[in-house]
């Protein structure tokens, strides 16, 4: 962090509010939010992340969520399918959470629970990654 740049409005600096709440630096730099090519899913994402309590409980429920996002039940669905794919978050009916992202928390998690997760907790080979990226690539370019 470099505190030499002056602020364009210093009055206004960002500060860690009274209540919990904050979106984690890793949605960015390690690809989780290139991930979400959804904007319902970002939306839901940031609900979730501003409604959660310190552990990552959301009590919100469908109709609201809905609500909140102007968007329908199926819509929601579709958001909360492509969040939980991409590892963001867990849903069990009516509560979501709102994952860690830490790499050493989520490797242990996936250890622990790989069915949470739907994800093999098994290692996969060079070739194995690969052929996994080129089918989500080709899936991706094939929804453009």
């Amino acid at each position: 962090m470099n505190s030499s740049i002056s602020l364009p409005d210093p009055g206004r600096q960002r500060r860690l509010p009274s209540r919990f709440s904050w979106l984690d630096h890793r949605l960015l730099r390690e690809g989780h939010l290139a991930a979400c090519a959804c904007p319902e899913a970002l939306a839901l994402y940031l609900i979730l992340c501003t409604a959660a309590d310190a552990r990552g409980l959301s009590y919100y429920s469908e109709k609201r969520l809905s609500a909140l996002l102007a968007i329908s039940g199926s819509q929601l669905k579709a958001a909360r399918r492509c969040l939980v794919k991409n590892d963001l978050i867990a849903w069990r009916p009516p509560h979501y959470q709102v994952l860690c992202l830490d790499p050493e928390t989520v490797r242990q998690s996936r250890l622990r629970h790989p069915a949470l997760t739907g994800r093999s907790a098994q290692p996969m080979s060079l070739e194995q990654v690969l052929q996994q990226l080129a089918n989500t690539t080709t899936t991706r370019d094939d929804d453009a």
